[in-house]
């Protein structure tokens, strides 16, 4: 069980109910991003997160953004063979 499955199991429809929302939205993720250190490759797939990784890319000191128009849909269950290859690929 994932660690966001076992949040979400936690606060349930209880008293903390909006708290999965006040996380996600109040989180300084641009802050977090440019304080990261060291190499990073950040994949833009043709998906509603094209823009968030190119601006991930832009923060981050030294990423390397990696575009892969090609990759349609889910990244790592359908598309996951092309993915690794991409990724390998811009680590060599």
């Amino acid at each position: 069980m994932s660690a966001l499955t076992l949040f979400a199991d936690t606060v349930g429809n209880g008293p903390r109910i909006n708290a999965t929302f006040h996380a996600a939205f109040t989180y300084d993720v641009d802050t977090r991003l440019a304080a990261l250190k060291g190499r990073a490759i950040i994949l833009a797939t043709q998906s509603s997160l094209l823009e968030p990784s190119r601006r991930a890319a832009r923060l981050i000191q030294e990423a390397e953004l990696l575009e892969v128009p090609e990759i349609q849909g889910s990244v790592l269950n359908q598309n996951a063979k092309r993915t690794a290859k991409a990724v390998l690929a811009a680590m060599a």
